[in-house]
């Protein structure tokens, strides 16, 4: 974690062509850049203005009502990684592109995706980094069926289920990153859709870091985790894989 002053995340070249580019390492962009245009940022569960930086120092839950509020996707990068080689970054995108990125958790490469991606492109550059690295992919997803989701198509996704076939002994975790509300009630409705190939785990972030939810018994999701422990569990997953 950055100090309080700057919160950056170090985009090294590596290239990339269109649609996606990379910076020198010698330039720092804001993983948070919508916290830096105002001081305070209201919760989205209990609409209480909480500092920005308190909100950046507790990964986004609200100290008040313990909501995890949605993590910038560059942001969920830099937390879970603790050493980040390159990032790719579409360059046409919402407010908050999907992001791809390579580096070290704990002492295991990995591949991470960060966000739905709106354009196929960026999903098979993942899986073709995976496959020329060799290392574990990781994928945070949010709920397609939420406001403003642009998802892939049909045939995008086809295309990526067989791609993702041809990554054979490799781990792929899935992270569900907004969960159906009626999750709550120990299950995950049929309706929920991440629209991306799911992976060989399937781990779903709690909505509330407060709440007590009960491992689903529908053979569809591996973990519940809690946004703070969800990195040393992901470490300890690929640490397993690779021995």
């Amino acid at each position: 974690m950055q100090s309080d002053q700057e919160e950056i995340l170090t985009i090294p070249s590596g290239g990339i062509s269109d649609p996606m580019e990379a910076s020198e390492t010698t330039e720092s962009v804001s993983v948070l850049a919508s916290s830096e245009s105002s001081l305070w940022e209201k919760c989205q569960q209990c609409n209480e203005l909480v500092f920005s930086k308190t909100l950046i120092r507790n990964f986004y839950t609200c100290p008040y009502c313990q909501c995890n509020n949605a993590l910038p996707n560059q942001y969920r990068i830099e937390q879970i990684l603790n050493s980040v080689e390159y990032t790719y970054v579409p360059t046409k995108q919402n407010d908050d592109p999907s992001c791809l990125a390579t580096g070290l958790l704990g002492s295991e490469k990995v591949v991470v995706l960060s966000g739905l991606p709106q354009s196929v492109d960026l999903a098979l550059q993942a899986f073709e980094i995976v496959k020329e690295k060799r290392c574990p992919f990781i994928v945070f997803l949010p709920d397609i069926q939420k406001p403003k989701i642009q998802y892939l198509s049909a045939i995008d996704l086809t295309l990526l289920t067989l791609e993702q076939k041809q990554l054979k002994g490799l781990l792929c975790i899935t992270v569900l990153t907004s969960p159906d509300p009626r999750f709550q009630d120990g299950f995950v409705s049929q309706e929920f859709s991440p629209n991306f190939p799911m992976g060989d785990i399937l781990i779903v972030e709690k909505a509330m870091e407060t709440e007590m939810v009960p491992p689903p018994d529908n053979g569809l999701i591996d973990r519940v985790s809690s946004r703070q422990e969800l990195s040393q569990i992901l470490m300890h997953l690929v640490n397993w894989s690779s021995h």
